[in-house]
């Protein structure tokens, strides 16, 4: 059943995030897929951790919502709220709506902006994520879309920390056909999967195998977010450090100890061997085995 066919109210409650259709609790979109494997498992991070995203997340998406609809005053919003609507300008989408709750008898979800942009109908999702999980994002906007009626195009609103810009970044459609099969598969109860075989490992394994993968990419570029952010206070407490002539602060967890500026030398001695003409006698070459392995790359977009 594609889009909304009944008279019946859709609400969510935002104590206990679900949304219910009269008195019918449907899964959400994010559920949905999560279940279903086609998100990234953040099952195992850490609750602290997730809290702090989802906070940030609520309130980027609060701020440009209030600014949309003409609610607060442009200077008292965030950053990236006002470089988002900046950019929606800038590519000339007019926004018709924000958050826009769309469902059948099965699933919801809301959709964050609904716009034109030369006389097409675009949808676009806000992320505030440290990279964009391209192939959730594919699934979670061509479910919305399915579920709203259908647009012509698919934009995520993305946060890019490394350059503190909010850039409009194209989402491709997953195939009508698929998202179909994928709320048949909810309906039936079963696992929507698009491997009829595993010659490999069984599908349990596989889904497991994946979602470990994703999980250690997850706390990889959480590291670097971590250290992008604690960087600035760093310099600020060394140059404090330097000024205050103090060399070492210590309490119950670490210690901390200033290093003043210096020059640290190296040696090229690739470089030097070849402008001389030189090579390494065998007697001090170190052959070092190397085991069979695999190498993963993920296919996800990154930005």
């Amino acid at each position: 059943m594609k889009g909304v066919f009944n008279t019946m109210t859709l609400r969510f409650d935002e104590v206990e995030h679900k949304y219910y259709l009269g008195d019918k609790e449907l899964i959400s979109t994010t559920t949905l897929l999560s279940k279903h494997g086609l998100s990234v498992d953040y099952s195992n991070v850490p609750e602290p951790i997730m809290e702090r995203a989802r906070q940030r997340g609520n309130k980027e998406h609060k701020n440009i919502e209030m600014g949309l609809k003409g609610e607060a005053n442009i200077h008292d919003l965030s950053d990236f709220a006002i470089k988002s609507i900046e950019t929606l300008g800038k590519h000339k989408i007019t926004v018709l709506g924000s958050e826009i709750m769309a469902h059948n008898d099965i699933v919801a979800g809301t959709i964050d902006i609904i716009g034109l942009q030369d006389g097409l109908k675009v949808m676009v999702d806000i992320k505030t994520t440290y990279k964009i999980h391209m192939n959730t994002l594919r699934w979670q906007l061509s479910v919305y879309s399915y579920l709203h009626g259908g647009v012509d195009k698919l934009y995520c609103l993305w946060h890019n920390r490394e350059t503190n810009k909010a850039e409009l970044v194209d989402v491709e459609f997953i195939p009508t056909e698929k998202v179909e099969r994928l709320l048949e598969c909810e309906r039936l109860g079963i696992i929507y999967t698009e491997y009829e075989t595993n010659e490999i490992m069984n599908f349990k394994q596989s889904e497991i195998f994946y979602n470990q993968i994703k999980l250690l990419e997850y706390y990889k570029n959480f590291i670097v977010q971590l250290e992008s952010e604690l960087k600035p206070k760093l310099n600020e407490l060394a140059s404090a450090m330097s000024n205050s002539g103090i060399k070492k602060i210590e309490n119950d967890d670490f210690n901390i100890t200033y290093v003043a500026p210096q020059e640290r030398v190296s040696y090229d001695y690739k470089q030097f061997l070849k402008d001389n003409g030189l090579e390494i006698p065998d007697s001090y070459k170190k052959i070092t085995k190397v085991k069979e392995h695999v190498k993963i790359k993920t296919k996800e977009k990154e930005k």
